[in-house]
């Protein structure tokens, strides 16, 4: 990892300190008076960086704390940059539902049937589409999307199409809103908002059928009526933001996939799909 804007303040001669012991000089606060003018950093005006005095006062006890310890146990410290990403996981499957429609075209924008619908309440999904590691962008995945209207209703001509991962298993596309539907009219059990997926891995990766779904949906989880559905895991539920430009604003949806490999000696062209059936 390239350290940025750093430098070296080298005061480490061996002398007798306060303490009368004898090691490695501790750093004092002017040391530090002058760090903000010895900073460089790149074609920027190095004059112009300010160095907070809390982060300098940090910065001197952990120095003498390694100072210290190093002297204490004769080695010699070494930072390590820890890694606290979460534990990667491919992305759960859903079932694949009774709206699914093999035979459409690739598009980047879809629902726009109704063009007032489409402007005002218009909705950017993006993500990357990644292998098991959670890093390696997967390149020239086709992804499939449908999904309901504003008013919660399918078209078989609409709301429908694929597309498919730049070079870095980059996605995006613009859409509206999905909206609610109910598939028991006589209880009124509504759906949560939702977009369908289905993820082809190609030869080496297991694809998947997925749904994303919409954090502070009133029906996710428990509140969904499909038993069988995923929208109580978190890793299928997104956190819409919105971004407005020149008095325009939408929503944005960042929605990352990750894909399982397929197992050793099953790499072939026939595609594999995780899904729960129905």
């Amino acid at each position: 990892m390239e350290a940025v804007g750093c430098t070296s303040i080298s005061n480490s001669q061996s002398v007798f300190n306060d303490t009368g012991i004898h090691g490695p000089k501790p750093y004092k606060i002017s040391d530090f008076s002058d760090l903000s003018s010895r900073i460089s950093f790149g074609s920027f005006d190095r004059n112009s960086v300010m160095v907070p005095q809390g982060l300098i006062s940090v910065l001197l006890i952990l120095a003498n704390i390694v100072l210290d310890y190093a002297q204490e146990s004769k080695i010699i410290p070494v930072f390590v940059r820890r890694n606290n990403s979460r534990r990667c996981r491919p992305t759960p499957p859903d079932i694949l539902g009774p709206y699914y429609e093999p035979r459409t075209k690739r598009l980047t924008q879809y629902c726009t049937g109704d063009k007032d619908s489409y402007y005002n309440h218009t909705l950017t999904v993006h993500g990357h589409v990644y292998a098991d590691d959670c890093r390696t962008g997967i390149p020239n995945t086709k992804i499939e999307v449908w999904q309901a209207d504003v008013d919660g209703r399918y078209h078989w001509t609409d709301c429908r199409g694929y597309i498919m991962t730049d070079r870095n298993g980059y996605y995006e596309f613009t859409t509206v809103n999905p909206g609610r539907y109910t598939i028991d009219r006589a209880h009124r059990d509504t759906r949560p908002r939702h977009i369908h997926y289905k993820v082809h891995g190609g030869r080496e990766f297991m694809g998947v059928v997925t749904q994303m779904y919409f954090r502070g949906d009133p029906f996710l989880g428990n509140d969904d009526p499909c038993r069988i559905c995923s929208s109580e895991r978190n890793e299928l539920i997104t956190r819409p933001s919105l971004y407005c430009r020149k008095g325009v604003c939408m929503k944005t949806v960042k929605f990352d996939i990750v894909l399982e490999r397929k197992p050793r000696g099953r790499e072939s062209p026939t595609e594999m799909f995780n899904v729960i059936k129905v």
